[in-house]
């Protein structure tokens, strides 16, 4: 929309920054708010649909207001996340004083997810099976992210390989003789990061990318302004206005019906 072009535009310019920096990670939040409940049928001959999972990933040099940019547009996220952290411990007091007071029907509540920082691959689909429609993978540094790759496992793993399957969303069945088991018919993790564009020079002269990692991230590296302070018109309220309307956009998002577009 119009009003959210200008204050992207506004808020960008006042960083100062591009306006790359905001826009490409909210394509990625926007993503994950809408999860398993939006995809595109391609194909219908074949039923080839493309679920809702876009990663993005903004190259810049260090000191270049990367991350700052970023946190701009996940701020509103983390407040619905903080929300439905907050409406998952009402509900589990409610569940629990239920259960003491002999009510068996009362069914467990299970806590709303928009947002994961932190977490391992397995963690990660975990989350997800207790949050179906999906969220967004916040990185601060996506080297940490591509070095992780089984960190757990003495560098022996399958890590790369479930980084595929998760990207490519659709079902995930996982089974363990500990009662771990999952199955998802729908999955849809989107993933937000920020990079050093140097460091993405030398990785894609010594990668080797069979599997085509760098191919599900949608890059950008636009030209960063030279950072300054306006101490004479720094009071402006556009990025507070931006952040409010992404914070409406985001729970609208999540909020959609569950549909199958065609293209």
């Amino acid at each position: 929309s119009e009003p959210l072009a200008s204050l992207l535009n506004n808020t960008a310019n006042a960083m100062p920054g591009p306006v790359e920096g905001l826009s490409l990670p909210l394509v990625g939040i926007s993503a994950g708010c809408v999860g398993t409940a939006a995809e595109v049928l391609i194909k219908q001959s074949t039923n080839y649909k493309q679920p809702c999972i876009i990663r993005t990933l903004l190259l810049g040099e260090t000191g270049e207001m990367k991350t700052p940019l970023m946190n701009i547009v996940a701020a509103p996220l983390f407040q619905r996340e903080k929300e439905a952290l907050n409406r998952y411990k009402e509900e589990l007091r409610d569940y629990e004083a239920a259960i003491e007071g002999g009510d068996k029907s009362a069914v467990r509540p299970q806590r709303e997810r928009f947002a994961l920082m932190d977490a391992t691959p397995e963690e990660t689909i975990r989350v997800h099976a207790t949050s179906p429609q999906g969220f967004s993978f916040i990185h601060d540094e996506w080297g940490a992210y591509l070095n992780g790759f089984n960190k757990y496992r003495n560098g022996v793993g399958n890590d790369r390989e479930m980084d595929l399957i998760e990207h490519n969303g659709g079902t995930f069945i996982r089974d363990r003789v500990n009662d771990d088991s999952l199955f998802l018919e729908k999955t849809a993790i989107s993933r937000v990061a920020g990079y050093q564009l140097s460091l993405m020079y030398d990785l894609m002269e010594k990668m080797i990318d069979q599997d085509g990692f760098l191919n599900r991230w949608m890059m950008a590296a636009p030209p960063f302004p030279r950072a300054y302070k306006d101490i004479i018109n720094d009071d402006s309220h556009e990025a507070q206005e931006l952040q409010q309307l992404l914070y409406e956009l985001y729970g609208a998002l999540r909020q959609l019906p569950t549909a199958t577009y065609h293209l």
